[in-house]
């Protein structure tokens, strides 16, 4: 890769306002040349970065001289501070608009100097009344307005407008997390689509926000079937609204069924159909049994506990320092945790002690301290 490109990611990834000054510098001298729309695709490589370089390269405009009529040059036109400049790139823009563009011109539609924020709108109406596709390119940018504002309400009214349902569905697939939201949130996705993407999208908003809206169709038509696939879902998010799915349609038995569950409010919903949470927590050797038993147990329960900890299928012992076990005193007896003390990694012995010291209070004072010697 060119040594200018390698240093421009440098550069703007993390960036900040010393670093977008050099970038502002290293593109001013890249416009004009072979290597112009390579830099370009770098600086669009994610709307955040469009955005902050839009703030920042204001502030580096004295030390930059625009050179060529490419691209990159018109880009970099419509971040400059002086708005001469900026309207004249967004009229030229708006000539020949194209994907690489588009976040610029979006930027510009909320832009501070009303001659140039009214070209911008203008420019955008017109570019997705001819090419209705450019809006994907602008959308990354467009979702990042402030919500409350006018100017972002005017974007987000005409990207949305040209938005067909084949683009809002290729969007629900979107890395990016808020042009997924997006999407779901104008899309009518089928109930397939709906299960599927709860199943693949990697993003926990939209996966729980696609589980709502399958729970809420599956209890207005008593399809109990969906909310039963809902349920075996591994997000813990979205088996906790099927699970409250299940108990609207009183299927309670099949809620009580995870009361062992690895989430904690899938435990909660499972108990308060009334199991005895309990019984199934002492028997059962689970990560989700030791931290019901955990949540809802007592200092009779010690010995339970430990046993349970000791089965192969339940995690290290270091696993107490993320949940309340640790107020049961009998649990953390100083021969129970010196027998396992050579088992401990310095990383779960830092983890058990922090544990430790967070819940010190709810244990007897005189254990205290000899249990924290006990993981130095």
């Amino acid at each position: 890769m060119d040594p200018e490109l390698t240093e421009l990611r440098r550069l703007l990834h993390p960036m900040d306002a010393d670093s977008a000054v050099r970038a502002a510098r290293l593109l001013t001298r890249v416009a004009g040349t072979a290597d112009a729309d390579a830099a370009l695709a770098v600086l669009v490589d994610g709307p955040n970065r469009v955005s902050r370089f839009d703030r920042w390269f204001r502030r580096a405009w004295e030390a930059t001289g625009l050179a060529g009529g490419d691209a990159l040059a018109l880009a970099l036109s419509a971040c400059h501070r002086d708005g001469r400049v900026r309207e004249k790139a967004v009229r030229d823009i708006a000539a020949a608009p194209s994907p690489e563009l588009m976040p610029f011109l979006v930027l510009r539609t909320e832009d501070w100097v009303p001659q140039v924020r009214e070209a911008a709108r203008v420019a955008l109406v017109l570019a997705l009344d001819r090419s209705p596709g450019l809006a994907e390119a602008a959308l990354g940018v467009v979702v990042r307005m402030a919500r409350g504002r006018r100017d972002a309400a005017f974007v987000r009214r005409q990207v949305a407008a040209v938005l067909d349902p084949d683009a809002l569905d290729r969007l629900l697939g979107s890395p990016d997390l808020l042009v997924a939201a997006f999407a779901l949130e104008r899309a009518t996705p089928s109930n397939e689509r709906l299960l599927a993407l709860v199943r693949t999208t990697p993003h926990v908003r939209v996966r729980a926000a696609a589980a709502e809206r399958l729970a809420r169709e599956a209890v207005w038509t008593n399809r109990i079937e969906v909310l039963r696939e809902l349920a075996a879902v591994p997000s813990p998010e979205v088996r906790s609204v099927a699970l409250v799915g299940l108990t609207r349609l009183g299927a309670t038995a099949e809620v009580a069924e995870h009361v062992a569950d690895r989430s904690p409010l899938v435990r909660a919903l499972a108990r308060a159909t009334g199991v005895d949470a309990l019984a199934r927590y002492r028997a059962e050797a689970s990560r989700g049994a030791v931290d019901g038993l955990a949540e809802i147990g007592s200092v009779a329960d010690a010995d339970v506990l430990l046993a349970l900890l000791d089965h192969p299928r339940v995690e290290p012992l270091a696993r107490l320092a993320e949940h309340d076990a640790l107020r049961l005193a009998s649990v953390v007896r100083g021969e129970g945790v010196l027998a396992r003390r050579s088992e401990f990694t310095p990383e779960e012995r830092g983890e058990l002690r922090a544990g430790l010291e967070r819940v010190a209070g709810r244990l007897p004072e005189r254990a205290v301290p000899g249990l924290l010697m006990l993981l130095d």
